[in-house]
């Protein structure tokens, strides 16, 4: 018997129903996932993850006029199917990594722009204090451009 992860059950319960992409009833499925699966998925469980496959909204359930299930495949759940929730999960927490080291840098750059806006504006109450140190070899680029006539 194979230890899968629950994400792997996920992937491959979804992976039978994106097989048979037409509509199944719940007799029939939970018959073939039992038969399919052969104990690496305990027959307790499937009503669950197909219980977690419609709460995320990968597949859909209807019920027939005999009150039975009938589960069919939605576009997201054939999307899903492609990507995997393994390989999924992996995918977003990644994207979390990302947006907590971006709040992070954006947070540095700020306080680094206002260290920079205070360094100036120290320089420039020091300037007015001491005016003589204001064309010290340092010029501000516009001080230095000739001035022409208008």
């Amino acid at each position: 018997m194979e230890n899968l992860t629950p994400s792997q059950k996920l992937d491959k319960v979804l992976f039978v129903l994106a097989e048979n992409n037409s509509k199944i009833s719940s007799i029939v499925t939970l018959a073939s996932l039992r038969e399919y699966f052969k104990a690496s998925i305990l027959p307790s469980e499937i009503p669950l993850i197909l219980a977690k496959l419609e709460k995320d909204g990968f597949i859909k359930c209807d019920l027939t006029a005999y009150s039975e299930e009938v589960y069919s495949i939605s576009f997201e759940g054939l999307a899903m199917n492609e990507v995997g929730y393994h390989n999924q999960s992996i995918i977003s927490s990644q994207n979390e990594t990302r947006i907590v080291r971006n709040e992070r840098l954006l947070v540095n750059g700020t306080w680094a722009a206002a260290i920079a806006a205070l360094l100036v504006l120290l320089w420039q109450i020091f300037l007015f204090y001491f005016p003589h140190y204001s064309d010290y070899p340092y010029h501000w680029i516009w001080e230095t451009i000739p001035k022409g006539k208008p």
